[in-house]
């Protein structure tokens, strides 16, 4: 009995000494692994009792979501997630910047820049398409609306009965000095025949030729186009709204809408060209003012003082225009093709050399006739507020030394593009083709002789 009983007790006291050590041992192990790192204690957060588990150490890599096209791409970002004592901790690199990027590449600068271009009071489109090639995008966004001047033969040139019917008008109801002789360039009446092209609806403001003075850079309007002066700015004359402060042109808010002025031939040349287009023939010019028919004034046979600006007289005697008004004021005037301020408002520089017999050569006759191949001055056409309806008639010539800059001279261009809508922009099929021939070239700093302000009789 004692012997079992001793037997069971020492039993009992090896497994409890057995259980002690086991437990010492495995204590000494997690110590040891704890110490060197191998495994942690995790309190809430990822790994928490409830959440999947993720196995110890991890590393894991995602992505940032891809960045709208527009933006330049950011390198994909790398998020380390280590295992701690006090829990997860998510390390994210600082972006890289987006100037730094190495995909970022930078907008090149426009020359000129826009600020340049765009001069104080000087309306100017926002480029809404790709302009023609070699134009500058803001000139080409803002060119004129065109219209279509369908091609055919008409009879250029006036007659006897016309020119006496505007004479006696001139004299009796507008009280003008008007004489036949001033007709007689106009003689004889002869057969021409145009191509199609497209002319601007209206006379080029004074807005658009102030953003292109500012593409030539500051000084050019005193020998940027072609050599010779482009314009006068108030400096040279006081009469002109172009202002020009050293470094930039610009006009007047209230101005801009008024027709350029102050332009001489060659700054009227240099605009149309480069905005892709040219100056009209005088062929082209007469067929665009007077259509297929003939007709004296851009609206018929008849004039009418309430279709034009022109310095017309009112029953007291008073002179009803003082300068002029903002190009399409008269839409009822328009022409056969839609075209305005073929009468009056300012005259308009032609491209073509003038020369007074010229209509009764052979060459002033037949397809697309482009003119004399050399002069000294250059045709001008449809009258002027300063002048009288007898100057604003269709088939009126009158010419001006191409340097001329002048209150009552602007301009209108051409082209054989392919129309602009009206608020459109236009360049597809652009085909740019100037005619003339430019004379040598002149001095700058030679002013050109005094002209008289106003027409013979006007």
């Amino acid at each position: 009995m004692s012997l079992r009983k001793r037997t069971r007790d020492g039993s009992w006291q090896w497994l409890l000494v057995g259980a002690v050590l086991g437990l010492a041992f495995s204590a000494v192990i997690c110590l040891g692994a704890y110490a060197t790192g191998l495994i942690s204690f995790a309190v809430g957060g990822p790994g928490a009792v409830g959440e999947e588990e993720l196995p110890l150490p991890t590393v894991l890599v995602s992505e940032v979501a891809e960045l709208p096209s527009a933006t330049p791409t950011r390198e994909p970002q790398v998020i380390i997630v280590t295992a701690t004592p006090a829990g997860m901790t998510v390390i994210q690199p600082t972006p890289t910047p987006l100037d730094t990027a190495p995909e970022a590449t930078a907008t090149p600068t426009e020359e000129p820049a826009a600020a340049a271009i765009a001069a104080v009071g000087t309306p100017l489109m926002t480029p809404t398409a790709t302009p023609p090639e070699g134009i500058n995008p803001i000139l080409a966004n803002n060119r004129t609306e065109t219209v279509l001047i369908s091609g055919g033969d008409f009879q250029m040139g006036t007659n006897l009965n016309e020119v006496a019917a505007a004479v006696s008008e001139c004299v009796n109801v507008y009280k003008g000095a008007c004489d036949p002789s001033f007709a007689e360039d106009s003689f004889p009446p002869h057969r021409v025949i145009v191509d199609s092209f497209q002319m601007e609806k209206t006379e080029v403001t004074l807005g658009q030729y102030v953003a292109f003075l500012n593409t030539l850079g500051p000084g050019s309007h005193r020998n940027g186009c072609a050599g010779q002066p482009c314009a006068a700015t108030r400096t040279e004359s006081e009469s002109s709204n172009i202002v020009f402060d050293g470094e930039l042109y610009s006009t007047p808010d209230m101005l801009v809408n008024l027709p350029a002025t102050h332009v001489t031939w060659y700054g009227a040349k240099a605009y149309c060209e480069a905005i892709g287009r040219r100056l009209p023939t005088e062929a082209e010019w007469e067929r665009a003012a007077r259509g297929s028919d003939s007709r004296v004034y851009p609206w018929g046979n008849q004039w009418s003082p309430e279709l034009a600006n022109t310095n017309r007289r009112d029953n007291s005697g008073q002179r009803t225009s003082s300068g002029p008004v903002p190009v399409g004021s008269f839409p009822s005037g328009a022409s056969p093709y839609g075209v305005l301020d073929m009468a009056g408002n300012v005259a308009e520089w032609v491209n073509d050399w003038y020369q007074a017999n010229y209509y009764s050569q052979p060459e002033a006759s037949g397809l697309n006739p482009q003119g004399p191949v050399s002069g000294t001055t250059k045709v001008v056409r449809g009258g002027s507020w300063d002048t009288v309806p007898f100057f604003a008639r269709t088939p009126h010539r009158q010419e001006y030394d191409p340097l001329t800059q002048a209150l009552f001279i602007g301009f209108r261009c051409v082209s054989d593009e392919t129309p602009i809508p009206a608020g459109g922009t236009g360049g597809a099929g652009l085909i740019p083709s100037p005619t003339g021939v430019i004379p040598p070239t002149r001095d700058p700093n030679i002013t050109p002789s005094p002209l008289p302000s106003l027409p013979p009789g006007g």
